[in-house]
């Protein structure tokens, strides 16, 4: 005798449906935040090396800015690697979801495993 799965209310179904979505917006809203901190430093650079030196007053000013050029592109490296860093975890987290309903809705999941 097989026992017989207890399924999941459509209901219940909907409710996991949309936390799973809210998690992603939350996520997606974070990425958001992060590229707009990012622009700061990135108009900063384009400041600051946006137009080529002439003479020797601004040569001197750019080499003296040398070390906020860099502390500025660092920042913006790391605001990126953040967003990057999200995104990689967003679709790995979509991914397995996917393969999750994929297994559970057929006999295989054919290329979901990981």
């Amino acid at each position: 005798m097989e026992k017989q799965k207890k399924e999941p209310l459509a209901t219940e179904i909907i409710q996991e449906q949309e936390q799973e979505l809210s998690r992603i917006l939350v996520e997606l809203e974070t990425l958001k935040a992060d590229a707009e901190r990012a622009k700061f430093p990135l108009d900063e650079l384009m400041e600051l090396t946006g137009k080529a030196p002439k003479g020797q007053k601004e040569f001197i000013r750019f080499a003296n800015n040398q070390h906020r050029i860099y502390s500025y592109a660092d920042l913006a490296f790391d605001y990126i690697g953040r967003i990057e860093s999200t995104l990689e975890d967003l679709i790995i987290k979509i991914s397995r979801g996917v393969c999750k309903e994929t297994a559970e809705t057929e006999e295989k999941a054919g290329g979901c495993n990981d």
